[in-house]
This record gives C-alpha cells, sequence and structure tokens, in this order.
C-alpha cells in the first residue's frame, strides 16, 4: 500500500530519528490534498465518524 500511494504522488517520505532503527515516517503531499479536494489535513474526519459510517473497523 505504501509503495502504490508513494508511486502515486500522495505520500512522501517524512522525518526519521537519527537513531540507529528508527522507524521510517511518510507525510501526505500536495497532491493528496488536491485529489480529495482538501485545504488542510485538518478537514479530514475523526476517526469516530468514520467507525460510525461504516468505513473504518473499530478493531
Amino acid at each position: 500500500m505504501i509503495g502504490r500511494l508513494d508511486a502515486r504522488g500522495l505520500i512522501g517520505t517524512g522525518p526519521r530519528a537519527p537513531r540507529r532503527g528508527a522507524p521510517y515516517t511518510y507525510v501526505t503531499t500536495d497532491q493528496f490534498l488536491m485529489i480529495f479536494g482538501l485545504e488542510s489535513l485538518q478537514e479530514l474526519p475523526e476517526r469516530g465518524r468514520l467507525e460510525d459510517a461504516g468505513v473504518v473497523s473499530s478493531v
């Protein structure tokens, strides 16, 4: 999934701590916002609303 999002320009690599074994992080891109018609990530619905709508699982 990460590879597909990256290939489409929807995410990019984010900051990574300098310590050994630190996890990779990813950030959304301007392309992500444009594709989903958002001005900012603050416009995304809260997880609870997505669960109520049946879009994501509460597990």
